[in-house]
């Protein structure tokens, strides 16, 4: 059996579970490298921890984010375990250490950011600006995953009751807030699509449901003519930091439990994180300088 004969196995296995399409995606996107490097057609009772550790070692040696890294090599350990498992190898993949991402603090967008992150959504075709500017908007403002926006129907969208009906993480559905302006460029988009044959509110330049990939691709380009950084990632955390300080401001409680349904967390103990950042910046933005306070410094 080959590597690829492996890992075809593998989609198969993943497919007879439910995984949905979307998913799959994002499997394939974090192991064809790792195919490429060792090669499709390699006997995979040749494969050797040495190679894997080889194809590793060249992750660092690219421009890839630490959080990028630990992803390819958590997906990697996946598949190795299902290998192993079912053909057997020389070594143990469980023996992969996942490294560990670095917490860093999410920048939270001011106005002028968000502005300039919208006017930077360009393109020569109208249509894709207004559905690009359509996608940033529902990440930013209702903290949709990227997977979430791809799986996203007609008929999840409700403009009278200003609510979307998210398919998340394991078949899990719940209802998000559909803000005005984001109604606003849903609304562009429609009228300028030039299809509507589809049943996802989104897609590509074909007309077929877009891909999580070309969500990466736009999102990836639109981070580097930017001053700041920005991801799909950094948009949702943006959501729900926002939602805890608008919530203290306006002098209501924040309830981690109703963040965690509207971000679509498996556990509290994730949404109790974003809510730790949204504190420290309300704290920060709260506080009051003590030398400022005194007279008489030099």
């Amino acid at each position: 059996m080959t590597v690829f004969e492996a890992y075809d196995c593998y989609v198969f296995s993943k497919r007879k579970k439910g995984l949905k399409i979307t998913s799959l995606d994002d499997v394939d996107y974090c192991l064809r490298g790792f195919i490429r490097a060792v090669g499709a057609d390699l006997d995979i009772q040749k494969l050797s921890q040495r190679m894997v550790d080889d194809y590793i070692m060249s992750l660092y040696s690219k421009s890839l984010a630490k959080a990028t890294i630990a992803t390819y090599i958590r997906y990697l350990r996946l598949f190795l375990m299902f290998v192993n498992s079912h053909y057997g190898l020389s070594f143990s993949p469980e023996t992969i250490e996942i490294p560990k991402s670095p917490k860093k603090k999410v920048r939270l967008y001011s106005a002028s950011d968000v502005v300039l992150i919208f006017k930077s959504i360009t393109s020569s075709v109208s249509w894709i600006t207004a559905r690009n500017r359509a996608i940033i908007a529902l990440m930013l403002d209702s903290g949709l995953r990227q997977c979430e926006i791809v799986s996203l129907h007609y008929s999840d969208i409700s403009f009278s009751a200003s609510q979307l009906r998210v398919h998340g993480k394991g078949d899990k559905e719940r209802y998000c807030l559909l803000g005005n302006i984001s109604a606003r460029y849903l609304r562009e988009y429609f009228v300028l699509c030039p299809y509507s044959n589809n049943d996802y509110v989104f897609c590509s330049d074909d007309g077929s449901q877009i891909t999580g990939n070309a969500i990466r691709i736009f999102v990836s380009r639109l981070a580097s003519s930017l001053p700041f950084e920005l991801s799909s990632h950094k948009l949702r955390h943006n959501f729900a930091t926002n939602y805890v300080i608008q919530k203290s401001e306006s002098g209501l409680q924040v309830d981690a439990y109703t963040l965690k349904l509207l971000m679509g967390h498996e556990s509290i103990v994730t949404t109790e994180g974003y809510i730790h950042c949204a504190m420290e910046a309300l704290a920060v933005k709260s506080s009051i300088s003590y030398l400022d306070s005194l007279s008489g410094l030099p």
